[in-house]
């Protein structure tokens, strides 16, 4: 190889971004060689270093109540039961929750009104 050719494969990625640090390493393999450098007039090198991991904190998840796991068993979209179960718990009695769900689920009323029946025994 002449020294012009060498000179046509070499490059210099000019950044303090640590995250072209991969690059040098990657294009060797296809015979170009660069060079990642902070400042051109130093040539110094950017030191690579591993990037920052972040931390994800999971909160617990929230118990699932008696109440719910009957209604996911009568109620074909899950979406409803948050709606479904504070308005049970802030209904006053089972007359008005027999109201409440045959408004909301018409012809599924009775049936999701026997699977929730023995949760709403407290309700007059």
């Amino acid at each position: 190889m002449t020294d012009d050719e060498t000179a046509k494969n070499h490059y210099y990625i000019v950044s303090n971004d640590k995250g072209y640090s991969v690059l040098p390493e990657y294009l060797k393999k296809f015979g170009i060689d660069v060079k990642l450098v902070g400042n051109l007039s130093k040539d110094e090198p950017v030191t690579s270093t591993p990037p920052k991991t972040q931390s994800i904190t999971v909160a617990p998840a929230k118990p699932v109540s008696e109440l719910e796991k009957a209604l996911r068993q009568v109620l074909n979209n899950s979406a409803d039961i948050p709606e479904v179960v504070k308005n049970i718990n802030s209904l006053k009695t089972r007359n008005d929750i027999n109201s409440y769900l045959g408004k909301k689920f018409h012809s599924a009323q009775g049936k999701i009104y026997g699977a929730i029946k023995p949760f709403i025994s407290d309700k007059k």
